[in-house]
């Protein structure tokens, strides 16, 4: 499901950030309840460092497309 996946990808990141990381950049997204979400968690979880959103402005509707293919 969607909140174990959620889980598992915090649970991860953890382990980068107790590694060393000192700032989480993610991926791209345009649902801002998603990414709040995503905080709350990782501050749940215990990390602290900066996590700033990845967001690419949208110049054409293909570049869109071929970005989240990318993505996945």
């Amino acid at each position: 499901t969607e909140e174990e996946d959620m889980k598992k990808e915090v649970a991860y990141l953890k382990q980068k950030i107790d590694a060393g990381a000192n700032a989480v950049i993610t991926q791209l997204f345009y649902n801002v309840e998603h990414f709040k979400k995503f905080v709350t968690r990782c501050r749940e979880a215990g990390i602290t460092v900066p996590i700033l959103p990845g967001i690419l402005p949208m110049v054409s509707y293909a570049g869109l497309k071929r970005m989240v293919q990318l993505c996945k």
